[in-house]
């Protein structure tokens, strides 16, 4: 006997052979692209929403996940059943606390010995802070009179003495300026006869005398302002560096003396540190042993929620590690919808939190639908149930319910319409008169000969019809398409890939030889 699968076999190939067999009668029987066995449509304008539905899922606004608290590897001691309804305080779970409480009685009596050794080593700090405060002080009164010697200096006797040299300079140029003016005076006496050469040998005399003079104020000048005053800064700055560099040391040898005192008080503060330290967090994982509910919801293990931890599932005696889920609590007071929209939608939802978008949630088991509106687009898509499909990408939509109805629970499967906006007065064709070829869009109008192809520029759409901006006006009647007919259609009528017209006689119209007329469909309200 060939055996079921065998048997399957059989059956795929009669239906396979049956299928081939189908098309080559249609192709023997003239069933030509100009037939056409859907109708065809009366285009008309109508009022047009813009929607977008799709199935999607109830979830919690808000979730609550209890990892395992205690470090290393514990066993779980009492957990309530998954599926159980819990308030807020209400234990959860009970880890087994017998290592944890032995560690805790060890670090007990270790951290009363630190806190012995502690007291002894502060009473010897505070004696050698007493003996260091005189030295300190003595060197900072000595830092404090080298600090005022320089500013005498610079503040008072330089700019003193600076005035003074630069008074004698000017009394010296006004000196010079006028013996200058009297030698002048003598040689013009001298030219008409009322001075003699004596005079003017005295007068240039005198006036080399007022240059030197000029010359020996200006030299004492330079060397105050250039050698003098640096020298004078250079001491004092040289006193005041020595005097902080004794600050400095007595510092130093002040540490140097409490350095026992100071690290036998530091070893013995960090030891009763480090043990109350560890006594807090011994502590911290005592309580933290019994896990409560933060919030009211129910009970989901974390063996239902990550697809890893099914092999192992959670329950009284399983070993569970750090930081590792044992339960999940849905808050399921606040509730939310999720619809994946594809990308080909999720343009149409711009700026949707602002705009607020209306959604329409039905739940099997509830009586009416849900209100709600759109609270969250994802920016990025979640292909994490859509392994298989790589190259299709789904952007989650979070809406905010307008209620959550007793009964409502995380997981269950709701079709979700969301209400975009609404075109008025629009020409609109159904989806399956529409063809597109490349980055052009065509339907096909019947005439009394054929079908002939027009092009048509699209607007926005929905799930069965699509909004014509330029093309059609409305009364024409065109033709409903099956699988692949449109491709056909425009073979037939001369037009290429890409929708490039073929080469035809002139004035010989894009017509396709039609068969019986096809029957008429009523335009949708």
């Amino acid at each position: 006997m060939l055996g079921l699968r065998g048997l399957i076999v059989v059956v795929v190939l009669f239906l396979l052979g049956c299928a081939i067999g189908l098309s080559a009668w249609k192709l023997k029987a003239g069933v030509a692209v100009g037939e056409n066995a859907n109708g065809i449509f009366t285009v008309r304008r109508i009022t047009m929403p813009i929607t977008i539905a799709g199935e999607g899922s109830i979830e919690s606004v808000q979730n609550k996940d209890l990892v395992c608290p205690c470090e290393g590897q514990n066993t779980i001691r009492t957990i309530v059943n998954e599926g159980t309804t819990v308030k807020a305080g209400d234990v959860i779970c009970e880890l087994d606390t017998s290592q944890i409480n032995k560690e805790l009685q060890r670090v007990l009596l270790e951290t009363k010995k630190c806190e012995s050794d502690v007291t002894w080593a502060t009473e010897q700090v505070t004696i050698q802070e007493s003996k260091n405060s005189a030295d300190f002080e003595s060197a900072q009164v000595e830092l404090r009179l080298a600090e005022l010697s320089l500013r005498e200096y610079t503040e008072g006797t330089f700019p003193q003495k600076l005035a003074e040299a630069t008074k004698d300079v000017e009394i010296a140029k006004r000196a010079l300026a006028r013996k200058q003016q009297e030698l002048l005076e003598t040689r013009a006496l001298h030219v008409r006869g009322f001075a003699t050469a004596a005079d003017i040998d005295k007068d240039e005399q005198e006036l080399a005398e007022k240059e030197n003079l000029l010359d020996k104020k200006n030299t004492d000048l330079r060397v105050l302002t250039e050698f003098t005053h640096e020298k004078e800064v250079a001491q004092n700055q040289d006193k005041l560096s020595q005097a902080k560099n004794k600050l400095e040391r007595v510092k130093g040898e002040n540490a140097s003396q409490m350095a026992q005192k100071h690290a036998d008080l530091t070893t013995k503060t960090g030891l009763l540190e480090i043990n109350r330290s560890q006594l807090e967090h011994w502590q911290k994982q005592l309580d933290a042993a019994t896990i409560k509910a933060p919030i009211d919801g129910i009970v989901v293990y974390g063996s239902s929620v990550e697809r890893f931890m099914r092999e192992q599932p959670i329950g009284p005696g399983s070993r569970v590690f750090e930081q590792q889920l044992i339960v999940r609590i849905p808050d399921t007071t606040t509730m939310k919808a999720k619809l994946p929209v594809g990308e080909a939608n999720v343009f149409k939802l711009e700026d949707a939190e602002a705009k607020a978008y209306r959604a329409q949630i039905t739940v099997a088991g509830l009586a009416a639908p849900i209100g709600g509106k759109v609270k969250r687009v994802s920016v990025l898509p979640d292909n994490q149930q859509m392994w298989w499909d790589p190259d299709k990408k789904n952007y989650p939509v979070d809406i905010e319910l307008d209620e959550t109805p007793a009964g409502l629970k995380p997981g269950m499967k709701a079709q979700i319409k969301l209400s975009l906006r609404t075109l008025k007065d629009v020409v609109a064709v159904p989806a399956a008169a529409l063809y597109t070829d490349g980055n052009q869009a065509f339907v096909f109008i019947g005439e009394k000969n054929g079908a002939r192809p027009v092009p048509v520029k699209i607007g926005e759409s929905n799930e069965t019809h699509v909004q014509i901006t330029e093309g059609l006006s409305g009364g024409e009647s065109i033709w409903l398409l099956g699988p692949g007919q449109g491709r056909r259609l425009l073979e037939a009528a001369g037009m290429s890939q890409n929708a490039t017209p073929a080469t035809r006689p002139a004035g010989v119209p894009l017509q396709v030889p039609a068969q019986a007329p096809p029957t008429a469909h009523a335009a949708p309200a």
